[in-house]
């Protein structure tokens, strides 16, 4: 089915099917006539996802269904008199099974009313369409809607007295409802999710303002969000607003029509679905290195931990189990729901490093639950009969969790009267809470402390008044005077490194120790021993971050790609995963086939969307998409698999490797070890299978004299006799540093020797 770019006005939809909209490859473009519509005015329209079909709302309240691949109106799914008025909204909801299933159709009409509609299920069912499912009656709303969304199993409707209503989809019930502070009813609504500790708001914008407002969840704080008036300070005249509306898949991004042009705003860090990896049965814990795999079956008692994914969903926490594929690869179960969260709450979801214990943060009520795992979903999945592990906590005062990630440990901030930070571990074999820390933490340089951070030290971020405008060309570590982030130890006291400026988050690599700030538009990697210092910084925007032993794995807006952190003078080697342009990396092959990326694998397309990181399990590394949907990509490439072994310092594992790549990639693969303090395997190793000069030459210059003089003695007759005298001078030195004193002598010997070569040759040609 081709692409469609559907144009309405009153009297006719036009269809303009193309294949590459860049290159205007139009296939034809159709029309659906005024008379086709019993000549009847469209007052709305909304597409059914994968059907080659529109809903179109009318004039007389009827819903009419027009198949623009057959080129005819669908007369049998017609809904006759829907609303006694207009309809003015169409909104379709997907069921589980969105490419076979029809789904469910909400409408609202000008008459105040609200009705939900199950299509048919089958094109080949050619049955009339039922009475509504639910209906909302104009005495509930009282006046008609303005605007709507839905998010997760909720509608939320904004209707002409600048209410917002929150309606259940299975029901049709009114669970909260209350008026939003402002003067003019707003035309759009866009709700904004955010990741981590900024919290979700609402987004209204008004016809021809100036300003798109954001309010919280809760409907009454107000607070200025975009002012369009910053963006076209050039522009003499008013600012006029027309439409607002959210990408599709990067919902962290809005477009705004405007009087003057398009304006493409950004909100804030991307969005992505708050993913976790844990275990699943046994007893042991399961490593961040995802090594540990078991084939899994319900009817088989569990003995050994088992990757498993938990996230949350449409408002329940979902779990993915993995398991041996057909193929031997590692796949993940179907969504299993293990624990229905109360509806209307924001929850955010974390795992302790062991992978036992799920945290549950109730970011609305200001609490904070801790979850054996294994006990989610085997009795019930009902929120209030599922007994989270028992600790005292001061509740409903809770702003923030961090996990260490090298123990059982958590911190919690609260604004109980002052800022507080409230440290506890988890004693495995009795599943027990305790107290580590209660008391009232200093602050360092503020009164009050924003947010914390979990890791191999717990980061702290304080609220300060000064603020710096952020400027593009410069990176964050120049603005001192926003400098209000630091790290302490576990104990509660300071720790390595000064004060640092706020990141967006932090991810620390539990095998390493390196440490990953994400700031609004760069990324900074620091070193923990021998002492915390910043090792890179890179000016990219990243969605996602992931550290397995020692790799790290970054997700973009563009890009997926692994990174390889080496000693400070050869700085970070990148291996490109998955990409939007294949082409770029195509070209840099073919220009350079000498590079790095020509012994890297293939790139693979990269998913739509904003993407978070499930984890890593067997060689695929899995990412999940805002809608739940996993995505693999796979890490099976003999350059890239050792690569990855190396910097999780499996050495011998990594070597084996060597066997199945070719010979012209074995030089780049030595510079890798070589700047990850693996030389002497370069050296040493005869499964290296590198030009015996560039053995020669590492051998001198990390100091194997040993090595060195063999290979030179196998060198010494196709080489210039000065060069090959000046060698064996250079390794006689190594050997005397090392007290090698019979190696000295053969290389002083061998030096004379080719001097005296020279001598004659010299002589010889005079």
């Amino acid at each position: 089915m081709p692409k469609c770019i559907i144009i309405t006005t009153e009297q006719r939809i036009i269809f303009l099917a193309y294949t590459d909209l860049n290159n205007e490859s139009w296939i034809e473009a159709q029309e659906l006539k005024y008379y086709q519509l019993e000549s009847k005015t469209i007052t709305c329209f909304e597409m059914l996802s994968s059907h080659p079909i529109i809903a179109i709302g009318c004039s007389d309240g009827t819903i009419r269904f027009y198949n623009y691949a057959k080129r005819e109106v669908e007369e049998v799914m017609k809904i006759n008199k829907a609303h006694s008025k207009k309809v003015t909204h169409l909104k379709v909801v997907h069921g589980e099974d969105a490419i076979n299933d029809y789904p469910t159709l909400l409408s609202a009409g000008d008459d105040g009313t609200i009705a939900c509609w199950d299509l048919i299920s089958k094109e080949e069912e050619k049955e009339e369409t039922k009475g509504a499912t639910w209906s909302i009656d104009k005495s509930v709303l009282e006046t008609p809607v303005q605007a709507w969304l839905i998010d997760q199993n909720m509608l939320y409707v904004l209707t002409h007295d600048k209410t917002v209503r929150l309606i259940s989809l299975q029901n049709g019930t009114v669970k909260h409802k209350q008026k939003v502070p402002f003067s003019k009813v707003p035309t759009g609504m866009l709700l904004a999710h955010c990741h981590g500790r900024q919290p979700s708001y609402f987004l209204f914008s008004t016809y021809k303002a100036s300003r798109i407002a954001s309010v919280d969840l809760d409907l009454n704080l107000f607070s200025e969000q975009i002012d369009l008036k910053k963006t076209f300070e050039h522009y003499k005249g008013k600012i006029k607003l027309y439409d607002c509306v959210r990408h599709p898949l990067a919902d962290y991004i809005i477009f705004c029509g405007t009087n003057n042009g398009l304006i493409i705003s950004r909100l804030g860090p991307p969005n992505k679905s708050a993913v976790v990896m844990g275990q699943h049965g046994g007893d042991e814990s399961i490593t961040h290195r995802g090594r540990k795999t078991t084939v899994y079956t319900e009817e088989t008692t569990l003995h050994h931990p088992i990757p498993a994914i938990y996230y949350i969903y449409k408002g329940a926490i979902m779990r993915q189990v993995a398991h041996e594929g057909m193929n031997g690869s590692k796949v993940f179960s179907k969504p299993n729901q293990v624990l229905v969260l109360p509806e209307k709450d924001e929850f955010e979801i974390g795992m302790s490093p062991s992978g036992r214990y799920v945290s549950l943060f109730n970011k609305t009520q200001k609490y904070v639950n801790i979850y054996l795992a294994t006990s989610l979903g085997n009795t019930v999945n009902d929120f209030d009969k599922n007994d989270p592990l028992e600790f005292e906590s001061p509740k409903n005062f809770i702003i923030d969790i961090a996990w260490c990630n090298t123990a059982d440990r958590f911190a919690l901030l609260t604004n109980h009267d002052s800022k507080n930070l409230y440290m506890y571990k988890i004693q495995k074999e009795e599943h027990k809470i305790s107290t580590v820390r209660s008391d009232e933490y200093t602050p360092t340089i503020s009164n009050e402390i924003e947010a914390i951070y979990g890791g191999h030290l717990l980061g702290i971020s304080y609220k300060t008044n000064s603020h710096i405008e952020d400027d593009e060309d410069e990176d964050p570590f120049t603005f001192t005077d926003t400098n209000s982030f630091h790290f302490i130890n576990w104990g509660g006291n300071v720790a390595k490194g000064g004060l640092l400026p706020k990141p967006l988050d932090v991810v620390w690599d539990p095998l390493t120790l390196h440490c990953l700030m994400i700031f609004k538009d760069s990324y900074a990697i620091f070193t923990y021993t021998p002492e915390f210092k910043m090792h890179s910084y890179v000016k990219q925007s990243i969605e996602d971050a992931y550290w397995w032993n020692g790799t790290l794995f970054i997700v973009s807006a563009d890009e997926i790609k692994a990174i390889f952190v080496a000693d400070e003078a050869s700085g970070l080697n990148e291996v490109y995963l998955a990409t939007y342009d294949l082409s770029k990396l195509v070209e840099s092959k073919n220009d350079n086939p000498t590079s790095t990326t020509s012994y890297d694998p293939t790139p693979v397309p990269r998913p739509k969307g904003s993407l978070t990181i499930a984890g890593i399990v067997g060689d695929q590394l899995f990412l999940m998409d805002r809608k739940g949907c996993l995505y693999d990509i796979s890490l099976q490439h003999p350059c890239l698999k050792m690569r990855l072994l190396l910097a999780g310092g499996a050495i011998q594992p990594a070597l084996s490797w060597l066997s199945y790549i070719s010979l012209e990639n074995h030089a780049a693969l030595a510079d890798f070890c070589v700047e990850r303090g693996l030389a002497q395997h370069v050296v040493r190793d005869t499964r290296f299978k590198c030009p015996t000069e560039k053995i020669l030459e590492v051998a001198i210059k990390y100091n194997y004299a040993g090595e060195a003089f063999a290979i030179l003695k196998q060198l010494e007759e196709t080489m210039d006799p000065q060069i090959t005298a000046q060698l064996y001078s250079r390794i006689a030195k190594i050997a005397d540093e090392n007290d090698m004193t019979i190696l000295v002598e053969q290389c002083i010997n061998h030096a004379a020797s080719f001097d005296q070569q020279k001598y004659e040759s010299c002589a010889f040609e005079n």
